[in-house]
C-alpha cells in the first residue's frame, strides 16, 4: 500500500508542468505551440529567456530530487521505494497528466534523481553537459551523452548499489527514447542549436 502511494504521489509531484506555468505566465503562450514544443527548460529558453529557463530547470530538478531524498523514505525505507519514486516523477515528468499527458523530456528531472541517488555520476553528467553544449551547442546531445556518462559511472562507484544502478540504466535508455525526433535531426543535421 506504502509502495502505491509513493507511485501516486511521485507521479503527481512529476506532473506539475513548471515550464508550461512559467511560459504561460510570463509570455501568456503555451509552450507546446512554440519552438519544439516540448514543455521543458529548453524551450522555456527560446521563448523567455535564460533566467526564467534556469528557475524552470531548478524546479523541475527538485521534483526528482525531493521524492527520492524526502518523500520515497518518508514513507518507506528501502531501495524498492527510492526506485518507485524515481520512476513515477520521472513519468509524471514525461507524461504529465495536467497537459494531456505531453510533457517534458526528463533532463532536469532526471538530473534531480541521479544527483540524489548517485552524487558523483550525477558531477559527471553535468561536466559532460557543459562540455558538449559547448562544442556542438546543441542541448538533446549533451543531454543524451551526459546521461549516458551518469549511468556508467554509478555503476563504476557504486557496484554495491545494484538495482538502483539497473535502474538508471533503464531511466537513461527512458530519455534517450524521449529524444527520439532529436536522433533523427541529429542525424540529417537539422538539430536546433542554442
Amino acid at each position: 500500500m506504502e509502495i502505491l502511494l509513493i507511485a501516486v504521489l511521485s507521479y503527481l509531484i512529476g506532473s506539475v508542468p513548471f515550464a508550461y506555468i512559467i511560459v504561460k505566465l510570463f509570455s501568456g503562450k503555451d509552450i507546446r505551440r512554440f519552438g519544439s514544443g516540448n514543455v521543458g527548460a529548453t524551450n522555456a529558453y527560446r521563448i523567455v529567456g535564460l533566467p526564467l529557463a534556469v528557475v524552470t530547470f531548478l524546479l523541475d530538478f527538485l521534483k526528482g530530487f525531493a521524492v527520492v531524498t524526502w518523500l520515497a523514505p518518508a514513507l518507506k525505507e528501502g531501495s524498492a521505494a527510492l526506485i518507485t519514486g524515481a520512476l513515477f516523477v520521472l513519468l509524471g515528468h514525461m507524461f504529465t497528466c495536467f497537459l494531456r499527458f505531453k510533457g517534458g523530456k526528463g533532463a532536469a528531472t532526471g538530473l534531480g534523481v541521479v544527483t540524489a541517488l548517485s552524487p558523483l555520476g550525477a558531477l559527471t553528467a553535468m561536466i559532460f553537459w557543459v562540455v558538449i553544449v559547448k562544442a556542438s551547442r546543441m542541448v538533446s546531445l549533451a543531454t543524451m551523452i551526459a546521461a549516458l556518462s551518469a549511468s556508467l559511472l554509478s555503476f563504476l562507484l557504486y557496484p554495491e548499489k545494484r538495482e538502483i544502478n539497473i535502474f538508471l540504466a533503464a531511466m537513461v535508455l527512458l530519455v534517450i527514447l524521449r529524444h527520439w525526433k532529436n536522433i533523427v535531426r541529429i542525424c540529417h543535421g537539422t538539430e536546433n542549436k542554442v
